[in-house]
């Protein structure tokens, strides 16, 4: 599972379907289903672009977006730049605990380890409240890219009450899912709805919320991180069921951890092929699947492709994504900067409340969600500078 997502889970449920996994397999421009000659719904007017950051927001319908980090001014940038490195800050040092907390122990920097141990530990412990503060600053990222981030919602949304049962099914994952805390729920938490929601969606709600891989809450400064944004919540399937309970939107990127080891730079690759607990999830409990793509996400971080297959299987076993990635040359973990992280969130589809769906049902729902995330990507490409990308469907 990834950093955010529902892998586990999904999982667990593949294990009750009695879905018997397949071999890495890859379905290019997506499968035959998903192959239509005409967009499911009506095309846009958008005009296209000629590059990622040439998109023409004046084409978008008014109030149908929001736009920020993209001043382009030094202050901004270092801004960004100082939210990047402070993430994977927190994400290495929590990892890595175990290993440096030990070396202070034995080597004698015992005042020093107790000093640190208090804070570590307290958000295992411990409740803590949300910051929308802190998730303020960490949206500061977005000016580290050419263009800032935005978010797009179509026009199949309006007049949709969006403060009821939606789950947002966002892809792909990402390295670090940079788009993802930048286009999720903590646009929301940031409690700054004027900078950060579009005008038609401002009215959203903080009963919001997102899921995240359970083990990062029980790992020292991640579980801090997780916490203090005030909208991530353990993917776990009593979890689960408790958010789909409370009928309260929530995001997940569907591809997971899976979706980390398929990522390739500048191609468009998504795992969902065998991933269909999340729909047997919002069957049983009534909701509507709004689909998200994260257009500039995979033009982040050149990563390796061998062993794919061998890494996959040992992340099923072991549950540890085993990658290679690196953004700039001078400093690996800063992503490359020339692609604004914009996201599209549309073609809802409102399913049936089934208590215990069927395989069939669940197979059903899930080829349409395949097709509907086929055509958000194909009518919205050339808008954002991407005409020539195709969706890799395994």
């Amino acid at each position: 599972m990834g950093l955010f997502g529902s892998g586990i889970i999904e999982q667990q449920e593949q294990a009750k379907l009695k879905q018997k996994p397949s071999p890495l397999r890859e379905l290019k421009g997506g499968n035959k289903s998903s192959k239509h000659k005409e967009p499911l719904t009506p095309s846009s007017n958008l005009r296209p672009a000629r590059t990622p950051t040439e998109v023409d927001w004046s084409s978008f319908p008014e109030g149908s977006y929001t736009r920020f980090g993209h001043g382009g001014d030094w202050w901004t940038l270092i801004k960004g730049t100082i939210a990047i490195l402070f993430t994977w800050g927190t994400w290495l040092a929590g990892g890595l605990s175990p290993v440096w907390m030990t070396w202070l122990f034995w080597h004698g920097y015992k005042k020093t380890f107790y000093s640190i141990l208090g804070p570590l530990l307290y958000p295992l412990l411990l409740p803590v409240p949300a910051w929308p503060g802190f998730v303020r600053f960490i949206l500061n990222m977005a000016g580290y890219f050419e263009g800032g981030a935005a978010m797009y919602v179509e026009n199949s949304f309006k007049g949709r009450n969006v403060n009821g049962p939606i789950m947002l099914a966002m892809h792909p994952h990402g390295i670090m899912p940079h788009s993802f805390l930048l286009n999720g729920a903590g646009r929301i938490h940031a409690q700054k709805p004027e900078v950060f929601l579009p005008p038609h969606y401002q009215d959203m709600s903080l009963k919001s919320t997102g899921v995240a891989e359970p083990l990062l809450f029980r790992i020292p400064f991640i579980s801090a991180f997780l916490y203090f944004f005030g909208c991530a919540e353990p993917a776990s399937k009593e979890m689960m069921h408790d958010i789909l309970g409370r009928q309260v939107p929530f995001g997940t990127l569907v591809g997971g951890s899976e979706e980390i080891l398929l990522m390739e730079y500048q191609k468009e690759n998504i795992y969902i092929l065998e991933r269909k607990g999340f729909i047997k999830y919002a069957l049983q409990h009534g909701y509507t699947i709004a689909i998200g793509y994260l257009f500039g996400e995979s033009n982040l971080y050149h990563t390796i492709t061998w062993g794919r297959k061998t890494r996959l299987a040992l992340f099923k076993k072991f549950k540890i994504p085993l990658f290679l990635a690196w953004g700039r040359w001078f400093f690996p973990l800063l992503p490359e900067r020339a692609a604004p992280l914009n996201a599209v969130v549309g073609n809802p589809i409102d399913l049936p409340r089934i208590a215990n769906p069927s395989q069939a049902d669940i197979d059903k729902y899930h080829a349409l969600y395949i097709e509907k995330l086929t055509d958000l990507f194909e009518r919205n490409k050339a808008a954002f500078g991407y005409s020539d990308r195709t969706l890799n469907f395994f």
